[in-house]
C-alpha cells in the first residue's frame, strides 16, 4: 500500500487527504519466512520499498546488479546488524 487508511483517527474514516499522521505513514513491513525461522521477531529499523529488490535477490541466492539502490534487509532480520 502506499500509505495507511484511516479508521476514525482525526475524525476521518476510510480514504482522506495524505496528511502526515503517524499512522498513515508508518507502515509496518511483514515478512514470513516459509520454514518459520526468525518467527515472531520484531525489528525497529526504518525498511523502505527500495530494499525490497535486493532483499528478494538476497533471499534466493540471485546476485544483485550493479548499480541497484537499497540493500537487503536479510541481515537485520536475522540480527547479524544492529537496528
Amino acid at each position: 500500500a502506499e500509505r495507511g487508511l484511516a479508521l476514525g483517527e482525526h475524525g476521518v474514516i476510510g480514504e482522506c487527504r495524505p496528511w502526515l499522521h503517524e499512522e498513515l505513514v508508518h507502515l509496518p513491513l511483514l515478512m514470513r519466512f516459509p520454514d518459520g525461522r526468525e518467527a515472531g521477531r520484531r525489528v525497529g529499523a526504518l525498511t523502505q520499498p527500495v530494499d525490497l529488490l535486493p532483499t528478494l535477490l538476497d533471499l534466493f541466492g540471485v546476485p544483485a546488479p550493479t548499480g541497484l539502490h537499497g540493500h537487503s534487509l536479510l541481515p537485520l532480520i536475522a540480527g547479524a546488524v544492529d537496528q
